[in-house]
C-alpha cells in the first residue's frame, strides 16, 4: 500500500509590525528620553558657563556634552530608511523624538550656545581665557557645530553627485586633523611626561594659559562634525 506524502507545512505567518508605543519608554517615540537627556546636560551645561564663565566645566560634565552632540549631530542628521532614525523595523513612519519636528533638538542645542556665546561677549566675560577658562568648551563645541554646518552645506550642494574637488577638500580636512592630533598627543604626553626640550615649549604661542592644544582639539572636533 503506498504510503501518502506528508502534508505540505503551513507557511509560517509574517509577524506584524512593532508597535513602537510598545517598546519605547512611557509610550513616547523613539528618542525622546535621549531628547530630554540631551536639553537637560546642554541647559546645565550652558547655564553654568553663563553663570560662571571664570570657572571650567566639569569634566564629566563637558564629556557627555560631546558624547550627545556627537550622537545627536551623527546618528539623528542620518538620512530616514528603514532601520533609521523616523521608521520603524517594516518602514512605518514613526513620530519624532517629543513630537517635535525634525531637527529640532540639534536647533535648540545649537541655538543654546550661540546664545550664550553672544552673552558672555556682551558682558566682555568671554576673552581672555585665561581669565574665563569656560570659554574653552565653547570653543570645542564650536569647532565641533562649524564641522555639522560644513557637512550640512556640502550635503546640499553635492545631493547631485559631488564635484571633483569633494575628494580635495576631504584631503585637505583629513590632513588638518591628522596633524592637528599628532600636535595633541605629543603635547598631551609631554604634560604627563616631560620630553620636550624647556625652550621649545616656551617659544610656542599660547592663549593665556591655555595652549595650542585647545585649538587642535577644536579642530579635531571640527573633522569629526563635518562626518
Amino acid at each position: 500500500m503506498a504510503s501518502t506524502p506528508d502534508p505540505a507545512p503551513s507557511p509560517t505567518p509574517m509577524p506584524s509590525p512593532a508597535d513602537w508605543r510598545r517598546l519605547s519608554a512611557f509610550g513616547l517615540p523613539p528618542g525622546s528620553v535621549r531628547a530630554l537627556l540631551a536639553l537637560l546636560v546642554a541647559a546645565t551645561v550652558c547655564g553654568t558657563l553663563a553663570l560662571h564663565p571664570e570657572r571650567e566645566v566639569p569634566a564629566y560634565l563637558r564629556d557627555l556634552m560631546f558624547i550627545i552632540l556627537g550622537h545627536y549631530f551623527a546618528v539623528r542628521g542620518r538620512s530616514r530608511g528603514p532601520g533609521a532614525p523616523g521608521s520603524g523595523e517594516s518602514g512605518v513612519a514613526v513620530p519624532p523624538p517629543l513630537y517635535l519636528p525634525r531637527g529640532t533638538v540639534r536647533l535648540l542645542l545649537v541655538l543654546g550656545f550661540v546664545a550664550v556665546a553672544v552673552l558672555l561677549f556682551r558682558r566682555g566675560r568671554l576673552l581672555p581665557i585665561e581669565e574665563n577658562p569656560g570659554a574653552v568648551t565653547l570653543l570645542l563645541v564650536a569647532g565641533f557645530l562649524l564641522g555639522a554646518l560644513v557637512k550640512a552645506v556640502a550635503s546640499r550642494f553635492s545631493a547631485g553627485g559631488r564635484p571633483r574637488w569633494f575628494r580635495a577638500l576631504e584631503d585637505a580636512k583629513a590632513t588638518a586633523a591628522l596633524l592637528a592630533a599628532a600636535v595633541l598627543v605629543v603635547l598631551a604626553w609631554d604634560d604627563a611626561s616631560p620630553f620636550l626640550p624647556e625652550g621649545l615649549s616656551a617659544t610656542v604661542p599660547r592663549l593665556g594659559e591655555h595652549g595650542p592644544e585647545h585649538l587642535a582639539a577644536a579642530l579635531i572636533g571640527f573633522y569629526f562634525g563635518s562626518r
